[in-house]
Order: structure tokens, then C-alpha cells, then sequence
């Protein structure tokens, strides 16, 4: 599945417009909101809900959702996931 180049090819417009809302808005709002509670400065939070993570968990759990249930659109979900991570 993976060698076989269709998580390049299988790239659209709609999954790199997701692959951009997920990092430019989902992640910065998510981390926010995340840390809220936190005293640290404003200017790191957003440095923080900006940058947010490595993708290792979004793999794990990628990985994990699609061994346990059948999607018929999984190969457009890995896409669109490495895309996230390769921006």
C-alpha cells in the first residue's frame, strides 16, 4: 500500500485544502484551547497551537483506526495524513 505511490497520487485539491484547515486552524484552535489554563505567555501559546506536534501519534493512530474497521475511503485518509505531516 504504501510503496506502491498511491499515497503521492492519490493526492486532490480536497485533501490538501483539509491537510491545510487540520494545520492552519484545527491545530492552532485545538492547542489554544488546550492551553488555556496554562500560564504561559500568549506569544508561546501561539508558537505552540502554530507548531503543534510530531505526527507519530496521528500515524499511531491512523494505523490503529484502520486495523480495527474497514473505511472506503482509507487510502484518502492516509493521503491526506502524510500530507499534514509533510507540511
Amino acid at each position: 500500500m504504501i510503496g506502491d505511490g498511491t499515497l503521492v497520487l492519490g493526492l486532490n485539491w480536497p485533501i490538501a485544502l483539509t491537510a491545510t484547515l487540520a494545520l492552519l486552524v484545527v491545530r492552532p484552535i485545538a492547542a489554544w484551547v488546550s492551553l488555556l489554563a496554562s500560564l504561559q505567555p500568549t506569544d508561546e501559546k501561539a508558537i505552540i497551537g502554530f507548531f503543534g506536534i510530531c505526527g507519530l501519534g496521528s500515524l499511531y493512530y491512523m494505523a490503529s483506526g484502520t486495523s480495527a474497521a474497514t473505511f472506503s475511503e482509507e487510502a484518502t485518509l492516509w493521503s491526506t495524513l502524510f500530507l499534514v505531516i509533510l507540511a
